[in-house]
């Protein structure tokens, strides 16, 4: 595909039938990506730290992102739904206060999702699949995170090695 054009009709005969194979490959098969909702993404953006999060800290960011607010039985879904899928671990300490924290699938999952949400940004905002030039680059992309690393933080601490949640 032309590097400066993101209009399908200008592709070459020879571009356009191989961008109509890899379509048509794809019909049939999973990507393996992920199903995320912008909820999901959001919660485990907000839930990646060193430490666990408060999860009333977790709700009062929700409650200023999500207009209109997510009710309560939505929240509880949503979270105690990405604890089902391994992507947030839920702890509570010895009053009883309950913390979040994204788990390494869900640093993967993060990971999967940002190249798509960025360009999804970046078309919203210049109408085009790619990255103006001179604004970044593809390259730039390829230094995201691997999938499973740890996300920006790094490596992450094992649950025994981190300081007290309080």
């Amino acid at each position: 595909m032309h590097d400066d054009d993101d209009n399908l009709g200008d592709m070459t005969p020879a571009e356009r039938a191989a961008f109509e194979a890899k379509i048509e490959a794809s019909i049939n098969t999973h990507s393996g990506q992920p199903t995320v909702t912008v909820q999901e993404w959001a919660a485990l953006v907000r839930c990646r730290a060193d430490r666990p999060v408060p999860v009333d800290e977790v709700i009062a960011s929700m409650y200023r992102w999500f207009i209109p607010f997510l009710s309560a039985q939505e929240f509880a879904d949503l979270i105690y739904g990405s604890e089902d899928k391994g992507w947030l671990e839920i702890t509570r300490d010895e009053e009883g206060m309950s913390f979040a924290l994204t788990t390494p699938l869900g640093e993967a999952v993060l990971a999967a999702v940002e190249r798509p949400l960025m360009l999804a940004g970046v078309f919203r905002l210049t109408g085009k699949d790619r990255v103006p030039t001179g604004v970044g680059d593809e390259d730039a992309l390829r230094g995201l995170p691997a999938p499973g690393s740890g996300g920006r933080r790094g490596n992450r601490r094992s649950p025994q090695d981190r300081p007290d949640r309080r």
